[in-house]
């Protein structure tokens, strides 16, 4: 096999890219048991999911996003509505189609019901938009915090989500990506971070590098092969920009004029 030694661009500093990915999901990271300026406490935030809680006139709105199938749930606990009645709880199904700097939009299904509620904005969200007091009393809580609650816990996360599919930073992925058995995980870079979305079959993977889109591996062996496959027999790399930890990812190339834009990663430690 040849190796060649051009080099391409890589993901800048790890720390700046997670600043430019809060910057555009209009959120931050927070310690468990924080509060925000807008009012949401972080109950948890591990390496396996992110809960949080929104509170608007004694009613509560808890929001849950699992870090590795990237669902969000969100359970409504509004108060009673007389001395006699109990709260009442309702549960969420949510699908988020876009959350990124230049767009949000999610539906939020009842459970129950099935009944949906779309949500759609433009542009960036102003972090210091908060709920106005005069709405209207009766509108429920998820139809009043969902957007931002799902907003904060995509942040919180790491996440973005395009066209459907959620996108994690790679590190918050690195103990999924190691232990599990799936092999490739389909993978860009976005505001400068490398973030991956769900495991992919062999021929898919293929088939992303062959367009120029990128895939995170397992493990150094799959991700060379997966390159010399793609690139006919040549590859590129591997590559490394900075000390290959966190945010500077090893990563080889597909030695093809069209293909030589997408990056195969992988762990190196």
């Amino acid at each position: 096999m040849i190796k060649l030694l051009n080099k391409v661009k890589a993901p800048v500093s790890f720390f700046l890219s997670l600043c430019l990915i809060f910057t555009l999901l209009g959120g931050n990271v927070f310690a468990k048991n924080a509060t925000t300026e807008d009012g949401f406490e972080i109950i948890r935030n591990d390496r396996n999911a992110v809960e949080l809680k929104g509170t608007y006139q004694g009613d509560e709105l808890y929001g849950t996003f699992d870090k590795s199938t990237h669902k969000i749930t969100l359970r409504a606990v509004e108060k009673a509505q007389s001395l006699l009645a109990s709260k009442k709880v309702t549960k969420f199904d949510v699908n988020v189609l876009q959350a990124d700097e230049d767009e949000f939009e999610a539906t939020i299904i009842n459970k129950e019901t099935k009944k949906e509620h779309k949500f759609k904005e433009k542009g960036k969200r102003n972090k210091d938009e908060k709920v106005k007091a005069q709405l209207p009393l009766l509108i429920p809580i998820a139809d009043i915090l969902g957007a931002a609650l799902i907003r904060k816990l995509l942040a919180a996360g790491l996440a973005v989500v395009i066209f459907g599919v959620t996108y994690v930073a790679a590190s918050e992925l690195a103990d999924t990506i190691r232990n599990k058995d799936d092999h490739y995980y389909a993978a860009r870079i976005y505001g400068g971070t490398v973030v991956v979305a769900g495991s992919i079959d062999y021929n898919t993977a293929y088939n992303r590098v062959n367009m120029g889109e990128d895939v995170f591996c397992k493990n150094e062996y799959l991700a060379q092969n997966l390159a010399a496959h793609a690139g006919k027999g040549y590859w590129v790399g591997p590559h490394v920009h900075g000390d290959g930890s966190d945010g500077y990812y090893h990563h080889y190339h597909p030695w093809m004029p069209a293909l030589g834009r997408a990056h195969v990663f992988f762990f190196n430690y």
